[in-house]
């Protein structure tokens, strides 16, 4: 006849399950897993690898609508430091997240997202408020332009189109339902000489424009639906991104969390040096993050970044 368990070693097995491995809990109470596996059932403590306060990527990417993309956006995710952990059951390992950490780390990683097929209430979590305003600009991307393959017909009308030497991206794009960006895609796949003709790149940004665009961009807007809120190209709106990102100008307004270094710097600083502090840190945070995205260690080269910075307020 099995051993009796002791109430503390219940209480034991109740506030571990789902947080350390099968065989650890077996370890510290001195039982087989087999015994842990089976009580864990008596009690109906649900499977070990769906308890706790986290989920696994695979549920996350399930809700999200995009299973199909698993490996992908997970690769892509963690480059740019997804705050996953693994859990070990019995032999394998999951990547679990915690709902609260997956939502702050979103609201700085909107760009990488598309929530146009999160439900409401498909997450056990409540959403934050901007998530819902992500979800419509996604829907309206996706509604918008095409995501079928393309076919013989689609490819005689950019070939006629760009065979006349008239239009831009942005305009062939709009005529083809397509982005800016899979049009690119199409016209180097098929080889074809020919480009859309250039936009002119000497007309200077207007503030307000450049506002809508940081706006639309930090509210989750992809480029080519910003592109119609201040008419130019998608193309030229990255670019716009790029260059205030590569300036450390590209901060939310509400949240200025820069990625690095915090904001402890106000505690030691004259409130008149705080613009200068967070434009340092935004500046180490992009070279940090563009390390990232290159797959290689982020080094950060302070002596360079302060030159850069210096070359930054002289302007």
């Amino acid at each position: 006849m099995p051993a009796a368990w002791p109430v503390e070693q219940v209480v034991f097995l109740k506030e571990n399950w789902g947080k350390k491995p099968i065989p650890r809990i077996a370890n510290d109470l001195g039982r087989t897993v087999d015994a842990i596996k089976l009580k864990a059932g008596k009690l109906k403590l649900g499977r070990h690898l769906h308890a706790g306060d986290e989920i696994t990527f695979c549920q996350l990417m399930t809700a999200l609508g995009q299973i199909n993309n698993y490996q992908q956006s997970k690769k892509s995710w963690i480059n740019h430091e997804l705050p996953v952990k693994y859990k070990k059951s019995i032999h394998k390992k999951f990547a679990v997240i915690k709902l609260a950490d997956f939502w702050e780390w979103a609201e700085l990683h909107k760009n990488l997202l598309d929530f146009s097929k999160l439900k409401v209430g498909a997450l056990p979590d409540r959403e934050p408020g901007w998530v819902d305003i992500k979800r419509q600009a996604d829907i309206r991307a996706r509604d918008k332009y095409k995501a079928l393959p393309w076919t013989p017909e689609d490819d005689s009308y950019l070939l006629r189109l760009l065979a006349q030497h008239c239009y831009g991206y942005r305009e062939i794009a709009e005529r083809l339902d397509r982005t800016e960006g899979a049009l690119k895609r199409r016209i180097y796949d098929l080889g074809v000489k020919e480009r859309p003709v250039r936009a002119d790149n000497h007309t200077p940004w207007k503030q307000q424009d450049v506002d809508t665009a940081k706006k639309l961009h930090f509210a989750g807007y992809t480029p080519d639906l910003i592109a119609n809120h201040v008419g130019r190209s998608a193309m030229a709106v990255r670019g716009l991104i790029e260059r205030l990102e590569a300036k450390g100008q590209l901060c939310p307004p509400s949240k200025p969390q820069f990625g690095y270094g915090g904001t402890h710097y106000r505690k030691v600083l004259p409130q008149d040096q705080w613009p200068k502090a967070e434009l340092f840190l935004r500046m180490i945070a992009t070279a940090r993050n563009a390390a990232i995205k290159l797959r290689q260690k982020p080094i950060i080269d302070l002596d360079r970044i302060r030159d850069a910075f210096i070359a930054v307020e002289s302007h």
